[in-house]
């Protein structure tokens, strides 16, 4: 049911000497079966394991004691865990399973070495005036000008020796989202549209408008909409709340902090410094939720169908004691996973369970022919699947019965996939980017085994999936659950420019050359919205 990687292979990264190499990217990109990237400088490999007949777990840690005894340890005797469980950790686990999900979410979100705790700066402090630009050249040059001052300002407040991670070339990176790039008047188109919904809305009479913002980033989106809701309805400012839910402490402290300079703005605000999959509290009342750049983080599971039977497996992520990674399948027992396969059935999405192709999987027939073909292997295409998603929007009909979401992301990714390097992006569909920065240069890799906090690994959305899951799983809830007003509600997906072109101050973001930034980048993004029912 799995592939092992040759141990022979565990030697080459370990013999690099100097700063990253191509070899060492080449080692990333060919070896599919545990694809890694290894920094050069950890201590020399301490040889093949020694069998002492003794079985132990052995202390989790990428940098290997040469002095050590590394002692085997038998898989029946590998941890199952999952991220709650390492929330206290230095360091990644050695010996251990995790759902792919899992696996994944740990990577990013880890408090002590994932990505976005440790490798990440988000782009922000500029505040151009576009009608003063002269073309997109001079805009670009704008943008590099500005990263360059915050490397500066970065290098200034931290000292040399802690900059990067561990010091291994890999630099901290800077990235931005289209709330720091054009604000504010990214943030005032999604006033206007949240404004307008709100006074046309007969649902909302009488009650103070609420809203809930997933991952606010620096609190620039926050800003900009309190701002535009001052400006142009003191009514509806007067009574309003807004609410930000932050999986980072650090990005908590700052959101809250990006009104100090503005009391009458701060006391509408309130920070929660919890992930949206763990909040507990129940919102009865009318609400936005806005999810913007957020989602393409959101863990997926891995799938496979056995060739024998068509029956579905669910990937785990096994580390030895080597930091080894490989995938091991197993029958599908997670409890969110049969949940979106049931559903994605009945969107008659799933591949393989109803119709002709279940009939085929079991015919006798296909028996016959498959026992012709002998190198057929154990299981077909791989799939990654968006259980992250799917979990956010039960949460979202569970806790937020009344909400109207606008939610904004990728609907699509460059394919990583070197020809014959079988990496996952070769092999799977909506298979992730993972990429990293080293030395100033962005490298991508063809598969998210990669060390954990690391690389960042982001998923593309389908949209029009999205639209159909959503309306399925609405018309599944119970009206204990979900509102009549969310049942009721239309849904919509929208090109970025499209939105764009509705809701914002397109004027405020032309160019001398007529050109509109706002409007041309992003092109592959969308928006997801719902709302009232038309009357």
């Amino acid at each position: 049911l799995r592939q092992v990687r040759p141990p022979a292979r565990i030697t080459d990264p370990y013999r690099q000497e100097g700063p990253a190499s191509e070899s060492v990217l080449q080692q990333v990109e060919h070896d599919h079966l545990s694809a890694r990237w290894i920094p050069n400088n950890l201590p020399a490999y301490p040889g093949p394991p020694r069998t002492t007949g003794r079985y132990k777990l052995i202390k989790s840690s990428f940098d290997l004691d040469p002095d050590q005894e590394v002692v085997r340890v038998p898989e029946s005797a590998y941890q199952r865990l999952k991220p709650s469980d390492l929330v206290h950790a230095n360091v990644p686990p050695r010996c251990s399973r995790m759902l792919t999900r899992h696996f994944i979410e740990d990577a990013l979100y880890n408090p002590n070495y994932g990505y976005f705790s440790q490798q990440v700066d988000i782009f922000g402090g500029a505040n151009w005036q576009f009608n003063k630009i002269k073309d997109r050249r001079e805009f670009m040059k704008l943008i590099n000008d500005h990263y360059q001052k915050m490397d500066k300002e970065r290098a200034g407040d931290v000292p040399a020796s802690s900059q990067g991670k561990g010091g291994l070339g890999m630099d901290r990176q800077t990235w931005h989202t289209p709330t720091e790039l054009f604000q504010p008047w990214y943030g005032r188109a999604l006033a206007n549209h949240i404004l307008t919904t709100y006074k046309s809305s007969s649902s909302f009479n009488n009650i103070p408008l609420i809203i809930y913002e997933v991952g606010g980033g620096n609190g620039t989106l926050m800003k900009s909409i309190l701002e535009f809701i001052r400006e142009n309805d003191q009514n509806v400012f007067r009574t309003l709340q807004y609410h930000l839910a932050e999986i980072s402490t650090m990005l908590a402290t700052k959101q809250a902090g990006a009104l100090q300079d503005q009391p009458e703005l701060l006391q509408k605000l309130k920070v929660h410094n919890v992930s949206i999959f763990d909040w507990a509290c129940r919102v009865p009342q009318d609400c936005f939720v806005l999810a913007l750049e957020v989602i393409d983080n959101f863990p997926h599971d891995a799938v496979r169908v056995k060739t024998e039977n068509g029956e579905v497996h669910q990937t785990l992520v096994q580390t030895d004691e080597f930091n080894n990674f490989e995938e091991v399948y197993e029958p599908v027992l997670d409890p969110l996973i049969r949940r979106y396969l049931d559903t994605e059935s009945k969107l008659g999405l799933n591949p393989v369970n109803g119709g002709f192709l279940e009939w085929l999987w079991r015919s006798p027939q296909w028996k016959r022919l498959r026992s012709t073909l002998p190198l057929l292997g154990n299981f077909g295409r791989g799939r990654f699947i968006p259980t992250g998603l799917y979990s956010f929007l039960e949460k979202l009909f569970h806790c937020f019965p009344r909400h109207r979401l606008i939610l904004s992301d990728f609907s699509s990714l460059p394919e990583i996939a070197s020809p014959g390097s079988g990496g996952q992006a070769a092999k799977s569909r909506n298979a992730p980017v993972v990429q990293t920065v080293i030395s100033g240069e962005t490298v991508r890799v063809p598969s998210y085994l990669v060390r954990p906090g690391f690389f960042d690994i982001f998923f593309r959305t389908d949209f029009d999936g999205l639209q159909r899951m959503y309306e399925t799983m609405r018309q599944q809830c119970q009206p204990t659950q979900c509102s009549s007003l969310v049942q009721e509600s239309r849904t919509a997906v929208f090109s970025h420019r499209d939105f764009m072109l509705k809701w914002a101050e397109v004027d405020k973001t032309r160019l001398v050359d007529g050109d509109n930034p706002l409007m041309e980048f992003y092109a592959n993004c969308k928006f997801f919205t719902t709302g009232a029912k038309e009357r």
